[in-house]
C-alpha cells in the first residue's frame, strides 16, 4: 500500500504545501504574525539592530529627490559612489526609490569625495548621532 494517495487530497488543500513560501509571505504582509486586538491586527515591534556607524561621519537631512546617482543632503547636491549603501534602520541595504520622505541620516565619503555609505537613523539613534561638518 502507498502512502502517497493517502496524503494528496490533504497536500492539494493545504496553502501552504501547495505554495510554502508565498503562503510564508502573504503571512507576514498581512500581519499575520501579529497580535490580534479585536479585529485589528497589530505589527509586533522588531527591536532594532545595534549599528557600528563611525562618529566622524557627518549628520544631515535627506532629502527624497535623486537624480540620477546624485542625492541631496541639508539642500546641498552630493554624489553617490559606485558602490553606495544605503542602510535602513534595521540594517537592511535598500535602493534609492525606497526613500519617500526627508530622512535624518548618518553618511561618509569616499577618497574621491563621493558618498559611500549612508545610514538612515531610528528615533532612538538621532539622539545619540552629532553634526559633523565635511567642509572644515
Amino acid at each position: 500500500m502507498s502512502v502517497i494517495p493517502l496524503l494528496t487530497p490533504v497536500l492539494l488543500t493545504s496553502p501552504v504545501a501547495a505554495d510554502p513560501l508565498g503562503y510564508i509571505v502573504n503571512e507576514f504582509m498581512d500581519y499575520g504574525h501579529g497580535v490580534e486586538e479585536g479585529n485589528k491586527r497589530q505589527r509586533p515591534s522588531i527591536p532594532i539592530p545595534m549599528r557600528n556607524i563611525p562618529e566622524d561621519s557627518a549628520t544631515g537631512y535627506l532629502s527624497p529627490v535623486i537624480i540620477g546617482n546624485r542625492i541631496l543632503i541639508d539642500g546641498g547636491e552630493y554624489a553617490l559612489a559606485f558602490n553606495s549603501r544605503i542602510h535602513d534602520q534595521y540594517n537592511r541595504i535598500v535602493q534609492t526609490g525606497m526613500i519617500r520622505e526627508e530622512k535624518k541620516v548618518r553618511y561618509t565619503f569616499d577618497s574621491s569625495g563621493k558618498i559611500n555609505r549612508i545610514w538612515l537613523l531610528a528615533s532612538g539613534e538621532e539622539s545619540q548621532s552629532g553634526d559633523f561638518d565635511p567642509a572644515i
